[in-house]
């Protein structure tokens, strides 16, 4: 309005698309935007001057279309335009792509959210920490699609997570074997590399300093520990239990051996006694 509002009306400019008011300003800014047209009305701004002919006394002594205000505005105007518009489109676009990929994979950040939440309540003192036996619990607690409800043992063993010296795991860990879990019909490849690299940044953003521990083996490991070790147990349970059933034989056996005895013992007695007292008559 300031520079064109007194602009003659030719050319692209009429009485309706025309500087003459602001809504009418803003309406013609608003088309330009997406540049359609914007030579015409370029073209009507810098020649408004041919429609007095040489009376150029008679022209408004301002906002007459001066050249070189009109190339300087509309200059600035569509390079500013044209680049939010483009990076209104460009983030519109990304976002499309993010929420395509994410559809295709069936992971997206909700998921991953929904994973720290569940972590919390495991790890309430913020630890980084899980112990090895809250393992199975806390991959039942979790939401779908990351969730492996139980029995989960064998899941556990395929997970082949990193454990400490003091059977605990740690949250990215278990993070990431559960991630790679889920998405195990995708093989290594960039996109996978890109969702671990996703899923260790905002990591770094919830805990930005991970906690060390001193690596002794594997989930994997500790099941077939685990397994041994109830092996070993059920054996020496039963070793126990066979050992105590032939004490319990043995000292059957050596009692009715001592009541054998003793009732023998008692039947000799009698008979000696009658016999002295037979003797004694």
């Amino acid at each position: 309005m300031s520079f064109f509002g007194n602009t003659p009306q030719q050319g692209a400019l009429d009485d309706i698309v025309n500087f003459s008011n602001f809504w009418r300003s803003f309406l013609l800014l608003f088309r330009l935007t997406t540049t359609a047209g914007w030579n015409d009305v370029f073209d009507s701004l810098i020649h408004s001057h041919t429609g007095y002919g040489d009376n150029i006394e008679n022209m408004p002594t301002s906002n007459y279309g001066n050249k070189g205000v009109a190339f300087i505005y509309f200059v600035s105007f569509l390079l500013i335009a044209s680049l939010i518009v483009n990076m209104y489109v460009a983030i519109v676009l990304e976002n499309y792509e993010r929420a395509k990929e994410d559809e295709i994979i069936g992971l997206c950040n909700d998921d991953l959210d929904n994973f720290y939440a569940t972590w919390a309540r495991f790890d309430p003192k913020a630890t980084q920490l899980l112990s090895v036996y809250n393992l199975s619990a806390f991959l039942n607690e979790l939401d779908p699609p990351l969730q492996i409800k139980k029995p989960n043992n064998a899941a556990i063993t395929v997970l082949n997570i990193p454990l400490s010296s003091e059977y605990r795991l740690h949250c990215l860990d278990v993070l990431n074997a559960v991630v790679r879990f889920y998405l195990c019909d995708i093989e290594e490849s960039t996109e996978l590399d890109n969702i671990i690299l996703e899923i260790e940044h905002k990591f770094l953003c919830i805990f930005p300093n991970r906690q060390t521990m001193e690596v002794v083996g594997t989930s994997y490991d500790w099941k077939h520990w685990n397994t041994a070790a109830c092996i070993i147990a059920k054996y020496f349970k039963s070793y126990k239990i066979r050992r105590q059933n032939e004490a319990a034989r043995v000292i059957q056996r050596a009692y009715r051996i001592h009541r054998k005895h003793k009732i023998m013992l008692q039947f000799h007695f009698r008979f000696f006694q009658n016999e002295h007292a037979a003797i004694a008559f």
